[in-house]
């Protein structure tokens, strides 16, 4: 009922993604159909909470027992959602700085070390990787040891858009593979099943560069975007799909590589994606939440977001462009996801703002704005509330509509990019 209520609202949106590819020619181990399965289970135990590993790890005793499935539900998500999501997204967004050269307030800094630090402290990373590692034993094993060369062919298929048709499995944003990225570089740093990490990082850094090629970002230019929120699943092209000769050759490219120039390599990548077209009269100094508001609503969730662009005067900027990337909060956005990239609508006085429906049951939210200019970023993600009386969400809504008046264009309130 979730992905059939995503697709209602979104179909308008997504027609273009669906069409099927041509079919590349393969000689792969694995399966069209179990790479499908795999990654159909990841999104399972990891948006939906449920599955064995889940059970095993998160403490469920009585597989029958409604209450230790809802706990462990609970316990999962709330380790993806507002522990590793939330630090991953705002490590990208200091990575994106350091690939361009720009000044990263020590801070900031510090304080994405200290949440990784914790993560690593209170368990949260030695569970979401037995979590992502159980699975991929479970689908991809030798003799019962888990077989990341089978795990690698996945993703790599995966990346390639050879699992579009039917019971797709597809990511839906470039931006995610660079958070994917960041659980793996994170479990090394902190010896956390480290050889393990460091196989799935390269595997990772193959379905990076397959899916920025195969899914490719339009010019900034043209677009008005950055190519990092541009590339998605409507941009799949079918004739940039790799061959077997050119997987071949992109893993003996990165095979050889060490974590220090996988990162590198990485960090290459996302410059090169981050390259704004914004030229405002003042450069911008700071990017900060101004307005996030999360309404459930039938259907679905009404988010309402806005930021506050300023000069090194605290001086409103009007003249840039700011893109939101909002997302559920997984290590894959599969094919019961929701994900939206959009450009900010300026509002006047420096904001940027949008509403949306993202349709369908959420747990949580992933929101990253970029500017174009300073590239900084906000970088939020926030638990769905529950739903209250729907007659005082419309009242809520219609109020702030009212006292809106006057400030300006809203980017127009319309449907999820993908369900």
């Amino acid at each position: 009922m979730r992905a059939l209520a995503r697709r209602v609202l979104a179909g308008a949106l997504i027609t273009a993604a669906v069409a099927a590819a041509l079919p590349v020619a393969r000689a792969e181990a694995v399966t069209v159909a179990e790479a499908k399965a795999f990654f159909k289970d990841l999104d399972d135990h990891t948006l939906d909470g449920r599955g064995r590993r889940v059970n095993e790890i998160y403490g469920v005793i009585d597989p029958t027992s409604a209450a230790q499935l809802a706990a462990a539900k609970a316990r999962v998500q709330r380790d993806i959602f507002t522990a590793f999501g939330d630090a991953a997204n705002k490590a990208i967004t200091i990575e994106i700085l350091d690939a361009h050269g720009r000044a990263v307030p020590a801070a900031e800094r510090l304080a994405v070390e200290g949440r990784y630090a914790a993560l690593k402290t209170n368990g949260t990373l030695g569970r979401l990787s037995r979590l992502q590692l159980g699975i991929i034993t479970d689908h991809f094993n030798t003799a019962g040891a888990i077989d990341l060369g089978k795990f690698q062919e996945a993703v790599e298929l995966f990346a390639n858009g050879e699992l579009r048709g039917a019971n797709a499995r597809e990511m839906d944003q470039l931006h995610q593979w660079f958070v994917w990225k960041q659980f793996a570089a994170q479990a090394i740093k902190r010896d956390v099943s480290k050889a393990e990490w460091e196989k799935v990082l390269k595997s990772l850094e193959k379905g990076l560069e397959i899916y920025e090629r195969v899914y490719p970002g339009g010019d900034p230019a043209a677009t008005g975007k950055l190519k990092l929120t541009d590339s998605v699943i409507a941009r799949f092209d079918a004739a940039k799909q790799l061959t077997i000769a050119e997987k071949g050759a992109l893993r003996t490219a990165i095979d050889g590589l060490t974590t220090a120039q996988v990162l590198v390599r990485e960090s290459d990548h996302l410059k090169g994606v981050t390259q704004g077209v914004a030229a405002p009269r003042r450069q911008p100094a700071d990017v900060r939440l101004a307005r996030l508001e999360i309404h459930p609503v039938t259907g679905g969730v009404f988010v309402e977001f806005e930021v506050l662009v300023t000069d090194d005067l605290d001086a409103p900027v009007d003249d840039t462009r700011v893109d939101l990337i909002a997302s559920d909060i997984a290590p894959v956005l599969g094919e019961d996801a929701f994900s939206l990239a959009l450009a900010l609508a300026p509002l006047g006085g420096g904001l940027y703002g949008a509403e949306f429906v993202a349709a369908g049951v959420h747990i949580g939210l992933s929101l990253v704005a970029i500017e174009h200019a300073s590239l900084r970023a906000v970088s939020e993600a926030r638990l769905v509330p529950t739903l209250p009386t729907l007659a005082l969400v419309a009242a809520a809504i219609l109020a702030r509509g009212l006292a809106r008046r006057g400030r300006g264009p809203r980017q127009p309130l319309g449907p999820s990019a993908r369900g």
